[in-house]
């Protein structure tokens, strides 16, 4: 008899405050109402995941996949992401104030209402990133550059 496919998992109204996880594969889940303040994840795929109303305050988030991910209501103030992937993902409504980004890739990634004050990106790819409907190539030639 074959196993029928269990759908994608979800997780609705759970508090994972300084939860560790490491090697998951959470592609395509579904997170709702998810608090994972000061977690720390490691080495997770979470391409394809719907995410909506998720705290991630002061997490650490390193090797993750958010590849083509919908983030929408999440907070991740404080949080520090490193070596993630954001490619082609959409994150709207989102407090990012004073995140540290470290080698992330937003390639294609589209960013509506999100709060990013006081953001450091070191390393980060951000070709094709589009931030409140204004592709960011775009928003780069209209920085006015000082003359030599």
């Amino acid at each position: 008899m074959s196993k029928k496919p269990s759908g994608p998992k979800r997780f609705e109204g759970v508090s994972l405050v300084k939860a560790e996880f490491e090697d998951v594969d959470l592609s395509g889940a579904r997170l709702h109402n998810v608090t994972l303040k000061q977690a720390e994840l490691d080495d997770a795929d979470m391409s394809g995941a719907r995410i909506h109303n998720v705290s991630f305050e002061g997490a650490e988030l390193d090797d993750i996949s958010f590849k083509r991910a919908r983030i929408h209501n999440a907070s991740l103030e404080g949080a520090a992401l490193d070596d993630v992937s954001l490619l082609g993902a959409t994150i709207k409504n989102a407090d990012m104030k004073g995140t540290k980004w470290s080698d992330v890739d937003l390639g294609g990634a589209r960013l509506e209402g999100v709060d990013l004050s006081k953001v450091e990106l070191v390393g980060c790819s951000i070709e094709g990133l589009t931030i409140d409907g204004v592709r960011i190539d775009e928003l780069m030639s209209r920085v006015s550059r000082p003359k030599s």
